[in-house]
């Protein structure tokens, strides 16, 4: 039987990072091959011109005068929602004419909201990768300030996901259930019956983009941090961990911190005077190619990510990553590149950070873990493996008494 599958990706773009990446190549590469057609929106037309191809091919969908409206603007998540409800009948004409046979839920994968494209009968639905299980350690509230009360909040809206109806009709359907991490498959397991859960990260690097050769460091090393200025990424703890740094080891490291978000002002002030500190605001996803060339160490500080993005494009560039040892970081960093620090009071984490940065100065150690970087990247977390891992899970649903297949980190 020939499979056709209809791809739910609200984001896929070649040319962007986050969501859009993911989503772009999950439709190029994983399901390279396959008969498919990706459903997106029509925000996406320009950059996915011409790209159709080797059975991939587009439709596209928004709601009227929002087309323009940028991923990444304060109410996505809202019109997200109202996108997959007005989006539904085209998405089911989609499915009787092109006589789709499997539907995946792609991006946009929130383990409380799995799409409404579950709903439409008849063919085979696939969820995943999804993420956001996971809930930013309690040791850590002080960073959040004011915000912890939400995150308390949220944390028992993810608790509560037994009596989500659209999680229940979602993994009622699905023959198969990607998580991105720990946290997440533990949120769904007891709801899941008959092997469909597997572990698998929705993001990837490309192979062009993997450093032929590891790194050497440099003195003063150079430490870089990237993200958005919000509180779930702990720019704060940057700051502080620069300011130990300045103060016990003068001229051993510089910072930079790039990015943009609400707290990019508050964190310049708090950054003055701390010397070797640089704040460079937000770059476009084509500049960061330098930013990232320029540096040698990445500072993951993040409190609540499904896996990181920008973890898996340091280590392909050979650059070590030092990140907290849960939620995404926990899921790449183990089989090597960088080291993790343990969940703990502020105090203990901005001491572990600054001991692994100064254990990562000694050129041994430094050679050592670029090395392991780029090995962890090319056995693990390219996405040839992505598209192997799924081909094998694909070819198991197909073949109900095959052994189940245990999924790759």
């Amino acid at each position: 039987m020939t499979r056709r599958f209809l791809l739910s990706c609200f984001a896929c773009d070649p040319g962007a990072g986050s969501e859009p990446y993911v989503g772009w190549h999950w439709a190029h590469d994983v399901y390279a091959g396959r008969e498919r057609v990706v459903l997106t929106r029509r925000h996406h037309r320009a950059a996915l011109a011409g790209r159709a191809g080797d059975g991939l091919s587009f439709r596209t969908f928004d709601l009227p005068f929002l087309a323009g409206l940028d991923h990444r603007h304060r109410l996505m998540k809202l019109y997200y929602i109202l996108w997959q409800i007005a989006v539904l009948p085209y998405a089911a004409w989609i499915v009787w004419r092109e006589r789709i046979t499997d539907i995946h839920h792609v991006t946009y994968n929130a383990v409380d909201f799995p799409g409404l494209l579950c709903a439409i009968p008849g063919p085979r639905f696939l969820w995943g990768p999804a993420g956001g299980g996971q809930t930013p350690p309690a040791a850590l509230a002080a960073l959040y300030g004011d915000g912890w009360t939400r995150q308390l909040w949220r944390g028992r809206m993810k608790a509560a996901l037994r009596f989500n109806p659209v999680v229940r009709l979602a993994l009622a359907r699905a023959s198969l259930v990607l998580t991105a991490n720990a946290e997440t498959e533990a949120r769904l397991a007891p709801l899941t019956r008959g092997g469909k859960l597997h572990r698998m990260l929705e993001t990837a690097v490309a192979p062009g983009t993997i450093a032929a050769a590891p790194r050497t460091a440099p003195r003063p090393l150079r430490v870089i941090w990237v993200g958005r200025f919000e509180a779930r990424k702990a720019p704060g703890l940057l700051i502080a961990i620069a300011r130990r740094l300045a103060a016990m080891h003068p001229g051993a490291l510089d910072f930079t911190m790039v990015g943009g978000g609400e707290m990019l002002e508050g964190i310049r002030a708090e950054a003055a005077g701390i010397p070797g500190l640089t704040i460079r605001g937000e770059l476009p996803f084509a500049a960061m190619r330098a930013a990232y060339a320029e540096a040698d160490v990445l500072a993951f500080t993040s409190l609540q990510d499904t896996s990181g993005n920008v973890v898996l494009e340091a280590l392909a560039r050979g650059m070590p990553v030092v990140a907290l040892n849960h939620q995404g970081s926990a899921e790449i960093l183990p089989t090597g590149g960088g080291i993790l620090v343990d969940v703990g009071p502020p105090e203990l984490v901005t001491a572990g950070f600054a001991e692994a940065l100064i254990r990562l100065a000694d050129p041994e150690a430094y050679a050592a873990t670029s090395r392991a970087a780029l090995a962890n990247i090319r056995a693990h977390h390219g996405w040839e493996n992505r598209a192997i891992r799924f081909a094998a899970l694909l070819d198991a649903m197909d073949q109900p008494s095959a052994k189940s297949v245990r999924a790759m980190p």
